[in-house]
């Protein structure tokens, strides 16, 4: 049994799959607009970012090193995700966390990209990955700022962190609506 795991990871780690982390990604973008958020979507949601995480340490690692540092910093971001929803130390170690764990990741996409020989559907996959998960790290670093220094964004209400993946997005996109503005 040991070897046949053994096997498997070494072969994960010369052919990682970015499809299932491409859609798991997709999933935290799309889903906290159509949910609305009540209690059970707010599982739901806990549950949709966990999930990303393992997604991400699974596949963008290079590594057993790499599985375990990356696997240790997203069990303690979900841990810290679904302690702290309102509390404003732990939002502000979640979002540090946060950073470390996405650049980390964003730095394997693109160690990937650069690396590849030819192109083929998994590295326009891990492309399109790298792209996203610019947009969340530029999401948590928005939210850093707001925790830091609160009102730096004209949003009314509670913020969470699925309001800046939203305004991230708009304005990689160069959308920009109009209705988050830095302030």
């Amino acid at each position: 049994m040991d070897n046949w795991i053994v096997k498997q990871l070494r072969h994960h780690f010369h052919n990682p799959n970015y499809l299932v982390f491409l859609l798991s990604l997709v999933s935290l973008i799309l889903l906290p607009p159509l949910a609305n958020l009540n209690v059970s979507s707010s599982v739901l949601l806990n549950i949709n970012f966990g999930f990303v995480l393992f997604m991400a340490a699974i596949y963008t690692s290079n590594n057993i090193r790499e599985l375990y540092i990356l696997l240790l910093i997203g069990t303690i971001l979900f841990a810290l995700f679904i302690i702290n929803q309102y509390n404003d130390v732990f939002n502000f170690i979640n979002a540090i966390l946060t950073l470390v764990f996405f650049h980390f990741v964003l730095w394997n996409l693109v160690k990937h990209i650069l690396n590849s020989k030819t192109i083929c559907a998994n590295d326009i996959y891990a492309s399109i990955s790298g792209y996203l998960v610019l947009g969340v790290v530029a999401a948590d670093f928005f939210f850093l700022i707001e925790s830091t220094i609160p009102n730096s964004f004209n949003i009314e209400g509670e913020t969470n962190l699925y309001e800046f993946i939203y305004f991230s997005f708009t304005t990689l996109t160069s959308v920009g609506y109009g209705d988050i503005l830095p302030i």
